[in-house]
């Protein structure tokens, strides 16, 4: 039975204190993997202590570490209770929403190179009774066209028309 005052493991934020803006992220993340656990989480630290700082320095990271999770979730919690500057919560947003947004583009872009991938290299459309259709490469006999989609394969689902793609493919 532990028998003991409870502390807490915030961490130091004056450990990343002399740190440039553009390098906390990545400061932050090298700190967390050579201290112990019990030191506590100085980017937790800083979050708490100085928002508008963290948000700078994801703001400012270079290439991924700009996207990293744990380096997100203490600038939301905080700015949730600490941070009463209404552009700096507009900022948050608006990264956050032209995050999303550049996966929903990202998705229709990646749809229609797909589909595109599809006409180009002109893959040959079986159709069976029931509306089933199915596509395949060309030089498939369709012998082994039918065989391939009664595999209920990945590639025969992806390569149907839009129409049917939401269907399941059933074999006959």
């Amino acid at each position: 039975m532990w028998h003991g005052p409870v502390r807490s493991l915030v961490g130091d934020k004056d450990k990343l204190a002399s740190v440039a803006s553009d390098k906390l992220v990545a400061t932050a993340r090298k700190l967390a993997s050579d201290t112990g656990w019990m030191d506590g989480d100085s980017w937790q630290a800083l979050c708490q202590g100085d928002p508008l700082r963290a948000l700078q320095g994801i703001e400012e990271a270079a290439g991924d570490d700009r996207w990293l999770e744990w380096a997100w979730r203490p600038i939301l919690w905080a700015a949730a209770d600490k941070v009463s500057d209404r552009a700096a919560l507009n900022r948050i947003a608006g990264i956050l929403s032209m995050s999303y947004l550049g996966l929903l583009i990202g998705t229709f872009v990646l749809r229609g190179v797909r589909d595109w991938h599809t006409r180009r290299y002109r893959a040959i459309r079986i159709t069976y009774p029931g509306d089933r259709i199915i596509a395949v490469p060309p030089g498939f006999s369709v012998l082994e066209a039918s065989r391939w989609a009664s595999s209920k394969s990945v590639f025969a689902r992806l390569a149907a028309s839009p129409e049917q793609r939401g269907k399941p493919v059933r074999a006959s």
